[in-house]
């Protein structure tokens, strides 16, 4: 009678693993929306991505719906009437250009105005190592593409241009692109960008295994610096203040009345 008592009843062991179960059973319903919306944050990033590099999705031919890319073709997700859903697909869908709208322009320095006489206008660009054309030569033509060259590494930097080489010596120039996160990249870049946006160059060409895009880099930098500017106008207002109570009002002592 006892051992049966014993083998129907919980042991602490038991109970023990049942806590641990209903834990990671309500761990798991609460990561599941941030899962999701992660996911839904990853299609926005491809789809904006995709709009970015083809062109804006016109709308669908049949019933006017929204087209997305779906694993291996473009699928409507619209209706064709209120009961009976769209099924029109294909792999090549009418684009129109993409257009970013002024007020995001305003807010975020996303994307840097593209000049294709002087790709690299506003650029500042620094030279380290042992290059394949002389610093002169490298000047000019850098100068000719609207950017400047500077002799250190700092915040402003935009580009390092440099070797492999140099990479793997990590040079005092090396070492502080490296430091501010900015791209190295070979001679080449200057040819190249005279035919593509430099920061799709600089992706394709980086010699480094870091590097953040100027224009995301100035977006940074101009983030945090809101950012303090707003805690320092928090810390500026006290979170007392002393009043002194007169003919039952309550007057600030600083005031003067």
């Amino acid at each position: 009678m006892e051992l049966r008592q014993k083998l129907a009843s919980p042991t602490v062991s038991n109970r023990k693993r049942k806590s641990e179960t209903d834990e990671t059973d309500d761990a798991t319903i609460v990561k599941q929306p941030k899962l999701e919306d992660e996911i839904q944050i990853k299609k926005l990033i491809e789809t904006v991505a995709d709009c970015m590099a083809f062109g804006a999705l016109e709308h669908c031919p049949e019933c006017g719906g929204f087209i997305i890319f779906n694993y291996t073709t473009y699928k409507c997700t619209g209706n064709i009437t209120e009961w009976t859903k769209c099924m029109y697909s294909t792999q090549s869908p009418n684009r129109k250009p993409f257009e970013i709208p002024v007020d995001v322009k305003q807010q975020y320095n996303i994307l840097p105005k593209y000049n294709p006489k002087f790709p690299l206008k506003g650029y500042s660009i620094v030279l380290a190592g042992r290059l394949s054309k002389t610093a002169a030569t490298l000047q000019q033509e850098i100068e000719r593409l609207g950017a400047k060259v500077l002799a250190n590494v700092d915040a402003t930097v935009d580009v390092v241009i440099s070797t492999q080489d140099e990479v793997q010596k990590k040079s005092k120039k090396i070492q502080d692109a490296q430091l501010f996160e900015i791209h190295v990249v070979p001679v080449q870049f200057l040819d190249d960008i005279q035919n593509d946006q430099p920061w799709v160059v600089m992706e394709k060409l980086k010699i480094s295994t870091w590097g953040i895009l100027p224009h995301i880099r100035k977006q940074q930098a101009k983030d945090n610096a809101q950012k303090i500017s707003t805690s320092r106008s928090r810390k500026s207002v006290p979170e007392k203040v002393s009043m002194i109570l007169k003919d039952g009002a309550a007057i600030d002592p600083d005031s003067g009345k």
